[in-house]
């Protein structure tokens, strides 16, 4: 029996300034239990948070950072990943609905164009023993900004790329119907194959030769994606064997 309609963004809470969508998420769902499909927003942050403790820079007003609380309780936690790929997935297909790019994910969750980065996601899981009780999804997307910060190696954003400014507003709402469908239609449905097939034909470098580094190490290694395992590791071919990788162990180099 499936659990209840998710609606994405019925409940919505929009700022001007935040020190951060995803700590404040957390923070509410400490004291409260906000609505599923919760959305907050905020026109700049503060303190934006990427992936390992990283910061995520955006200009005030340009972009889109939001993040939505879900309780995707009808997973078990070694299926956390499942919900990182639908979230990826709907929003890659989602910009290209919307504008008419060709994006791809680079693994885990990056959105990329060709070799550049477009959006980042930043999803916090909360567990309650072994149940999953409540997840939060941070997503920052470069929309209208044109000028970036230097210490940012390979940024772009949708006005680059399409050479026009966007409503971010509509795309907003593009995302957030494509992700509400996907989550109600295809994570909880269970349908982890058609999932698993729909990130594989999105992924940077599927079937591809790439090199690679592992952390902490200077070596560069090459071989080929292959695709990913149930557990969110990156399967690459090298010779006649297949190693997967977690998320933080090897980066990527194209």
């Amino acid at each position: 029996m499936l659990t209840a309609y998710t609606s994405f963004g019925k409940n919505h809470l929009h700022f001007e300034t935040i020190d951060s969508t995803n700590t404040f998420a957390q923070n509410l769902l400490s004291k409260s239990s906000p609505m599923d499909g919760t959305v907050i927003s905020a026109d700049f942050q503060t303190h934006g948070k990427g992936q390992f403790d990283r910061k995520w820079l955006s200009n005030a007003g340009e972009n889109l950072s939001f993040s939505i609380i879900l309780y995707p309780t009808f997973l078990v936690p070694t299926e956390q990943f499942y919900l990182s790929m639908m979230v990826a997935v709907s929003v890659s297909e989602a910009i290209d609905q919307l504008t008419g790019l060709k994006t791809l994910i680079k693994w885990p969750n990056d959105i990329y164009l060709g070799h550049h980065k477009l959006a980042g996601m930043l999803i916090v899981n909360q567990m309650m023993g072994m149940k999953w009780s409540a997840a939060v999804v941070g997503i920052g997307l470069n929309v209208n900004q044109l000028v970036f910060d230097p210490l940012l190696t390979n940024p772009t954003s949708l006005a680059l790329a399409s050479q026009k400014s966007f409503n971010l507003s509509i795309v907003l709402q593009s995302l957030l119907k494509r992700m509400e469908d996907d989550y109600n239609h295809v994570l909880k449905t269970r349908d982890f194959t058609r999932l698993s097939s729909m990130y594989q034909q999105k992924m940077l470098g599927w079937r591809q030769e790439v090199k690679f580094q592992k952390i902490n190490e200077t070596t560069i290694q090459s071989g080929t994606i292959l695709g990913i395992d149930e557990l969110g590791k990156l399967l690459i071919g090298q010779n006649s064997e297949v190693t997967g990788f977690v998320n933080g162990e090897i980066k990527l180099i194209f």
